[in-house]
C-alpha cells in the first residue's frame, strides 16, 4: 500500500470516528446498567461537566488530527483539471487540426521542463512521471452521467498527483501547479500563432551585397504581406483602431513593394552597384548556368508532351460526358478531363516555368553587364545605402502594424487555449468547513458517550457496630 493510501484510510478512519462513537453511545445507554439504579439527566450533564476538561481536550485534538491529516492528503495527492477552450477541441484536435494526445500533458519535455521552473530538484522526469496520471473529465447531461455507448470526446483532463516514497518530500499543489504550467507554455509554443515572418532579420540585409540586399527585402516584405492575407482569410470582417483590415493593409504594402523595391533595383543596376564585384559577377554567372540547365528540362518536357499528344490525341476522345446532377437535382452531361488533357496541363506549366526561367536568365545577364561596365561613385553608394535604409525603416513599421493587428485579433477571437483550474483556494475553505463539521459531531458524540457511561460510586468504609 502506498503512502497516499495509508494517509486517505486514515482520513476516512477520522470522519467515520464521530459516528462510531454515536453508536457506542447508543450501546452504552442500552446495554450498560448503572449499578441497579436508574441515572437522570441532571446527573448526565454532572458526569458530563466532571469530564468536560478531558471531553474539550479529546475534541481538540480530533480537530488538530483531521486538519493535519487533510494537510498531508494534500501535499502527498493532489489534482488540478487543465482545459482545452478552442474550435477544434471538442473534435479531439489541436488548433492546427493535428490530433491531440491528452498523454503530451506528462511527457517528458514537458517534466523536465517542469522540474526546472518549478524547482522540483532531487527528482528525475521518469521518477516523476510515475506519480502523474491524466484523466478525461466525464461531461454530465442533465446530472446523469452519459451512457457508455455515447460517443463523447472531453474538452477537459484532470491531472492527478499521488506521492511515491521517492517524491515524499515535494508539495502535491507545486507538482501539479508546475507541471501544467510548463504544458501550458510548450502547448502556446507549438500553437500559437506564429509570427516568424514579422522578425525582420537588419544584420543579414546589411551583410548581403547591394542586389542581394533587394532579394532579401523582397522576401521579408512578401513574408509579411502572407502572414496579413492568412490573418485576413481568418478574420475577413476584423477592423483594427486605426481603420485597417488585415486585407487592406497586405494590399498598401504590395503596392509599396511594387513601387519602391523596383525603384531600389533599377538604381542599383543602373549605377552598377556592389560591395564585392568580381564575388558577385561570378554568383550571377553560376546562378545562370544552373537556370539555363532548368530552361533545357523544362523546354524538353514541354516539347515531350506535345509529341505525346500529337501520338495519342487520334486515337483518344477528346471529350467524356458523365451524366452527373446539379444542386437543384436536375441532370446534366459534365465534361471530364481525360489524360490528354493532363498532358496539355503539364505541358502549359513546362512552357511556364521555361519562360519565367528565360526571363531570370536575361535579368542576370543584363546586372552582369551593369556591373561589369559601369563604375559608382562613393554618392552612388551612399544614396543607395539610404533608399535601402529607408525601404527598411517603412517595412518593420508595418510588420510592427501586423503584429498589434494580430495580437488584438487573437485576444478578441482566440482567448486562451488552455484554461487551468485549481482547487487549492477551495480546499483551505472546504477543509474549515468540513473540519467544524466534524469537530461538532465530535463534541456530540462524545458528549454522548460520556453521558451514557457509568460512574462507579465510591464505597465508604467505616467500623461496623456490634
Amino acid at each position: 500500500m502506498d503512502i497516499a493510501a495509508i494517509i486517505r484510510l486514515c482520513r476516512y478512519g477520522l470522519i467515520l470516528l464521530p459516528v462510531l462513537l454515536l453508536f457506542a453511545a447508543a450501546a452504552f445507554f442500552v446495554q450498560i446498567p448503572n449499578l441497579g439504579k436508574k441515572r437522570t439527566v441532571r446527573e448526565r450533564l454532572r458526569n458530563l461537566k466532571k469530564h468536560g476538561k478531558m471531553w474539550v481536550m479529546v475534541c481538540v485534538l480530533y480537530a488538530a488530527c483531521f486538519a493535519l491529516v487533510s494537510i498531508l492528503q494534500a501535499r502527498v495527492e493532489n489534482d488540478i483539471t487543465i482545459g482545452l477552450n478552442y474550435a477544434g477541441a471538442s473534435g479531439g484536435l489541436t488548433p492546427n487540426n493535428t490530433r491531440f494526445n491528452s498523454y503530451d500533458i506528462i511527457g517528458d519535455e514537458v517534466l523536465e521542463q517542469a522540474i526546472e521552473d518549478g524547482g522540483l530538484d532531487g527528482i528525475t522526469a521518469k521518477e516523476l512521471q510515475a506519480t502523474l496520471s491524466v484523466d478525461p473529465l466525464q461531461a454530465e447531461d442533465d446530472d446523469e452521467a452519459l451512457a457508455e455507448e455515447q460517443y463523447y470526446i472531453s474538452t477537459e483532463y484532470v491531472l492527478r498527483y499521488e506521492a511515491s516514497l521517492k517524491t515524499l518530500f515535494l508539495d502535491g499543489n507545486q507538482v501539479v501547479e508546475s507541471v501544467a504550467q510548463a504544458f501550458a507554455g510548450q502547448f502556446y509554443d507549438r500553437y500559437s500563432r506564429k509570427t516568424d515572418a514579422l522578425e525582420l532579420d537588419e544584420a543579414k540585409v546589411d551583410e548581403a551585397d547591394y542586389l542581394d540586399k533587394v532579394n532579401i527585402l523582397d522576401r521579408q516584405i512578401s513574408g509579411v504581406q502572407n502572414f496579413l492575407w492568412k490573418c485576413s482569410a481568418e478574420g475577413e470582417n476584423y477592423v483594427s483602431e486605426d481603420g485597417e483590415t488585415f486585407a487592406s493593409l497586405a494590399k498598401k504594402i504590395s503596392d509599396y513593394q511594387t513601387v519602391e523595391l523596383e525603384r531600389i533595383r533599377a538604381y542599383i543596376l543602373t549605377k552598377g552597384l556592389s560591395s564585392d564585384e568580381d564575388r558577385q559577377l561570378a554568383k550571377l554567372e553560376y546562378e545562370n548556368l544552373i537556370k539555363d540547365l532548368n530552361y533545357q528540362k523544362n523546354t524538353a518536357d514541354y516539347e515531350v508532351r506535345l509529341e505525346t499528344i500529337e501520338m495519342y490525341e487520334r486515337d483518344m476522345a477528346t471529350i467524356v460526358l458523365v451524366p452527373t446532377t446539379d444542386e437543384e437535382g436536375e441532370f446534366y452531361m459534365s465534361r471530364t478531363k481525360i489524360a490528354v488533357d493532363d498532358f496539355a496541363d503539364e505541358a502549359d506549366v513546362s512552357s511556364q516555368t521555361a519562360a519565367k526561367t528565360l526571363n531570370e536568365i536575361e535579368n542576370n545577364r543584363y546586372a552582369i553587364s551593369q556591373l561589369a561596365g559601369t563604375e559608382a561613385s562613393e554618392t552612388d553608394f551612399e544614396t543607395a545605402d539610404g533608399m535601402i535604409a529607408s525601404f527598411q525603416e517603412t517595412l518593420s513599421g508595418y510588420a510592427d502594424q501586423a503584429m498589434k493587428m494580430a495580437v488584438d485579433f487573437d485576444a478578441k477571437t482566440k482567448g486562451n487555449y488552455i484554461v487551468l483550474t485549481s482547487d487549492q483556494d477551495k480546499f483551505f475553505k472546504g477543509l474549515v468547513r468540513r473540519g467544524g463539521m466534524l469537530t461538532g459531531a465530535m463534541l456530540f458524540s462524545t458528549a454522548l458517550v460520556i453521558m451514557a457511561f457509568p460512574v462507579s460510586k465510591k464505597k465508604r468504609t467505616g467500623r461496623v457496630s456490634e
